[in-house]
């Protein structure tokens, strides 16, 4: 549906699945010309065709999404400046394309049986790293995942999001490189193997990707993470646009 829109029924006229939205997601009824509503009928429609938990709406809404255009959650629901209402855009946006990403990432497996990549969608938002599951640390900055595995063993990821600018041009964000940490070793002996870094790896993968559904790739670097270096030679080699983070951190 257009972000154009149709006129909506007035107030409590408006069909059930999208009151239901609007309670469970505000806890109120905007108004009738309020600048959600667009957002609220995609919600409902993605929601029903797709179908998402709570927890990942909300880690699409707090998602990093890479653009001339800063949007962001502002932490307060009643609140519908611009950024707010387009970060909701973005993030249904990204919630759409779960299954044709599941299509994307079947399950990648090196003929060596040495290593191999899962798709994954976020399973958790907290960023305490003691309640980290196994090797796997929290990423809620990205809803989708690409995991890499030597063996049984976790070695790195890719997060990552996807939404559209100017409703035509859909993004993929790389927002998350990251590894085990202290790892080195085994990142060595990965590339000695391969030819190839596993971040790297990672990376090639989500472009080829990227480049099937026409999806423009642009690449996070986020001082404030402490991470520009990994970042900036990754994405440097793989011919990356970089966009440095603009957008307001969640409150």
């Amino acid at each position: 549906m257009s972000r154009s829109e149709k006129r909506l029924p007035s107030g409590m006229q408006k069909p059930v699945t999208l009151l239901d939205a609007t309670f469970d997601l505000f806890g109120f009824l905007p108004e009738d010309d309020d600048s959600r509503w667009p957002f609220l009928v995609r919600y409902a429609e993605v929601k029903s065709n797709v179908g998402f938990r709570p927890m990942n709406f909300y880690n699409a809404w707090r998602a990093i999404y890479l653009s001339g255009n800063p949007s962001y959650k502002n932490g307060f629901v009643t609140t519908a400046t611009p950024p707010n209402v387009l970060q909701l855009h973005r993030a249904v946006d990204n919630l759409s394309v779960r299954r044709k990403l599941l299509q994307l990432f079947p399950g990648i497996v090196e003929e060596s049986g040495k290593h191999d990549m899962r798709f994954a969608v976020t399973d958790s938002l907290t960023t305490d790293p003691t309640r980290q599951k196994k090797d796997i640390t929290p990423c809620p900055e990205a809803l989708y995942q690409i995991r890499l595995f030597d063996g049984d063993r976790y070695l790195a990821r890719l997060g990552f999001n996807i939404h559209h600018e100017d409703d035509d041009n859909k993004v993929m964000s790389i927002v998350n490189i990251q590894g085990r940490p202290d790892n080195q070793r085994e990142n060595w002996a990965f590339q000695e193997r391969q030819g190839i870094s596993p971040f790297n790896l990672l990376v090639r993968t989500a472009l080829s990707a990227a480049e099937s559904e026409g999806y423009t790739p642009r690449g996070l670097i986020d001082p404030a993470r402490g991470n520009s270096k990994l970042y900036w030679g990754v994405l440097t080699t793989e011919g990356v646009e970089m966009y440095h983070r603009t957008q307001k951190p969640s409150e």
